[in-house]
């Protein structure tokens, strides 16, 4: 049976901070396909992804077991992701670039098909049209799995927040892709 990820940052809090690449291994592709879905760039997915485990460390003695760890993680990244968008914004401004999201590549796996890889790209780039605040609910949701509860903990929102960002972005992305599903029929 593998030790709980309670388990694993005692230890690495503890006598063993070593035991700490036990959670990197369990949660490293994960948090970074989240950061990439959520950023949309792989170097700027791959640099999060390197920062929110640095922070993780660091933090590990500070890190509280109450059976939420996954949570705690994936907060340290949004949180990351959110810092880097205001400083974007903020660069902008500074510069008087209209476009923000110049020189995103949509989020796209492994490929398969031209068809399926075509299909990732286009609910990719839609996935870049919704808020931040949007972006991080379908994700979290529906790529990551997290229930609603786990989600508005994560984000400091009410769940009915939470549910109701869930509820607007799907219905954005159904006007965005509704191109794609008639021409999948």
């Amino acid at each position: 049976m593998q030790p709980s990820d309670d388990d694993i940052m005692g230890e690495a809090a503890g006598s063993r901070p070593a035991a700490f690449a036990g959670i990197f291994d369990r949660y490293h592709g994960a948090v970074y396909g989240y950061l990439k879905n959520l950023v949309g760039t792989s170097d700027g997915a791959h640099d999060l992804t390197q920062e929110t485990f640095v922070l993780a460390f660091r933090a590990r003695e500070r890190y509280r077991p109450r059976g939420r760890f996954r949570a705690w993680l994936y907060r340290i990244a949004t949180n990351l992701a959110r810092e880097r968008f205001r400083r974007m914004e903020r660069e902008r401004v500074a510069t008087g670039s209209a476009n923000l999201s110049a020189g995103l590549e949509p989020a796209a796996g492994p490929s398969g098909t031209l068809e399926a890889a075509e299909t990732r790209r286009i609910v990719g780039a839609a996935l870049q049209r919704l808020s931040l605040e949007e972006r991080e609910v379908v994700l979290l949701r529906h790529f990551e799995g997290l229930r609603y509860g786990e989600i508005a903990a994560l984000l400091d929102i009410s769940e009915s927040t939470a549910k109701s960002r869930m509820r607007y972005a799907l219905g954005k992305l159904a006007g965005f892709l509704g191109p794609l599903k008639r021409e999948l029929q």
